[in-house]
């Protein structure tokens, strides 16, 4: 392997992880907004529990897309973009 290679490969997995925790902290502010909206309104009370079930069918969502983005971008786009020719 040689040092560019290797540097190519550190880049990638910053930006896949950054893409990851990136989704993780977003879900973790959607249920702490989710959890003041029950304590503050208890008149929303009902849809915030709808909410936290739909969040967490979010989280779930989110992850499979960031997987996926990932996959794509390390597995096809990068692929694409080697066997362009060079104008």
């Amino acid at each position: 392997m040689t040092l560019k290679k290797i540097s190519r490969d550190r880049s990638q997995t910053v930006i896949f992880g950054s893409l990851w925790f990136g989704g993780w902290i977003g879900v973790g502010i959607v249920f702490c907004l989710l959890w003041l909206v029950e304590k503050l309104l208890p008149l929303l009370a009902i849809f915030a529990k709808w909410g936290v079930w739909l969040a967490g069918a979010g989280a779930i969502f989110l992850l499979l897309f960031t997987l996926y983005l990932g996959y794509w971008w390390l597995f096809w786009y990068r692929k694409e973009k080697v066997h362009q020719p060079k104008k």
